[in-house]
Parts: structure tokens; sequence; C-alpha cells
């Protein structure tokens, strides 16, 4: 995640001396591709979650949405009437050969474990859903290519009928052998709920989060709300809103607009704008 702080660095750079305000950039390396990928695996973890805890009866239709079929699912603790809440555990099996991970129909590859704890009814107000990646069965997530360790707790409470907070507790994300520690606290809001699963949703994400690798701590904050329209085909993508974005060791703050063309693409594509100077790029 060091390359994170890396590639803000050359944007800085870059922009102050480039002669054109718009820069298109063609990059297909580390650095681009670490740039905003935990803000995504964040999103895309709530995703299944929610996708799951929002059925009629829990896994019922599993394979039809973004579980595939061959996800295993364990549960501890199947019932609310005994006042504890439920748990269970999501296996998608280890990373295995490239593309490392299983498929899931959202177009994101995903291994490992998942702990879920449900404090009660996802419909109740003030439930708390402990999302939990142990370090004895981590949680992975990614494109196939370069998967993202996750170890700690996501909580994700609800504050009424459309709003959710996400919460981060101590949750470690490792990527390329780099470590580094995510705070977020988001407010998840539902634009359109079609209450069965997720798919077809359309969610407003507000917040902020601080990425910390090493002594460096990375500040993203919501200018406009990031949105994502959930249909198979766009469910990996957040198709529009801004952040800003300051690092301890800099003085220079940047702008990142999900949504560069105004034509809310399902695509990854952002522009990062430093100094009046903005460069276009795939994440």
């Amino acid at each position: 995640m060091h390359k994170i702080i890396l590639w803000f660095v050359l944007l800085v750079g870059i922009s102050g001396c480039s002669e054109s305000p718009i820069i298109e950039v063609q990059e297909n390396d580390a650095p681009a591709q670490a740039s905003l990928e935990v803000v995504a695996e964040l999103f895309s973890t709530f995703d299944i979650v929610d996708d799951l805890a929002t059925t009629n009866e829990f896994l019922l239709k599993k394979g039809n949405e973004l579980l595939p079929h061959d996800v295993s699912i364990t549960f501890s603790d199947n019932s609310f009437t005994d006042g504890d809440g439920v748990e269970l555990e999501l296996d998608f099996g280890q990373p295995g050969n490239k593309p490392y991970g299983i498929l899931c129909r959202d177009g994101k590859y995903r291994a490992g474990t998942i702990q879920l704890s449900f404090s009660k009814k996802y419909s109740e107000i003030g439930t708390d859903i402990a999302i939990h990646f142990s370090e004895e069965k981590p949680y992975y997530s990614g494109d196939g290519e370069v998967l993202n360790q996750f170890v700690g707790t996501i909580h994700v409470i609800r504050q009424s009928e459309k709003v959710l907070e996400l919460r981060t507790e101590k949750l470690k994300i490792e990527a390329d052998g780099i470590a580094s520690e995510l705070t977020a606290s988001i407010t998840a809001e539902k634009e359109l709920d079609w209450a069965i699963g997720i798919v077809n949703d359309i969610v407003n994400y507000s917040g902020n989060f601080a990425l910390k690798t090493g002594d460096n701590i990375l500040m993203l904050n919501s200018i406009e709300p990031l949105q994502k329209r959930y249909t198979l085909e766009c469910a990996k993508y957040i198709v529009k809103g801004k952040l800003s974005a300051e690092q301890t060791k800099s003085a220079t703050s940047m702008e990142i607009d999900f949504d560069p063309y105004n034509d809310m693409a399902c695509d990854n594509v952002v522009s990062m704008t430093v100094n009046g100077k903005t460069i276009i790029y795939k994440y």
C-alpha cells in the first residue's frame, strides 16, 4: 500500500510540469492499480453481506445473485429466538492459482473466510452485523491477478430503514507484502432498494477513510457521495462521486472524480486533479 503514497507523490510532480490541463494515462502497472483499491474492496465486502442479509430467508437465492453456488455457508447459530443473534461463516476456499480466488457474480474474485455475527434481524433499527476476518483464516478479495488480504472487523449498523453505518475496527489490509491499517466511518444510504438482495439497488456512500502505511497517513473524505448501481455488470464499480485526498507528509491536496466524463459509466476510470492539472487513468 506504500505504492498508493508513491502514486500520489508522482501525481504532484507530473501536474506541476505538464503543459496540458488533462493528461490521458493508460496505466496497467502496480501504482495505478493500488490507488483506490482499498475503498473499492471495502464496499465490495459490504455488497456481499448486504446481498445475503436482505433475503427473506438466508441462502434461498445463493447462486442467483452475488454469491456463487460453490461458496460454503455454515451456521454456528441460526436462530434469533435464543436472544444472542445469528452467527455464520462464508468460506470461499483457498486462493489457488491465477486467477486467484473464486469468481463471484459481481466480477470480483474472493477467497478465504468471513465470519458474520448478526445482533438482530437485519431489518431492525440498531442491528449490528460484525464482519470478522481472523488471522488464522483470513479473507481475500481482488481482481484475480492481485488479492488483498483482510484481517480485522467491519461493523454494519442499521440507523434507519434506508441508512446504514459502516465502521472499521483494527482492519488491516495487505497486498504485495505491504500492510496498511484502514480506519473508516461511512454512511451507506439506499436511494433505490428492491428489498430482496442488493441487485438493482442504488447506494450512496459518504464519509471518510484514513489509510496508515508506516508513518504515512492518507486521508480520503467524500466531497460528493460515491454511488454504486448494482446491476451485475456494474456492481463492482463506483459510477460517480468525488473524494478529497491528503497525506500527512504533504501540503498538497487532490480531488478524485469517479465520473470524469459525466456519463456514469460502469468502469474504473477516475480523474485526479492536483494544482489545477488533471490526470485520467484506470485504477
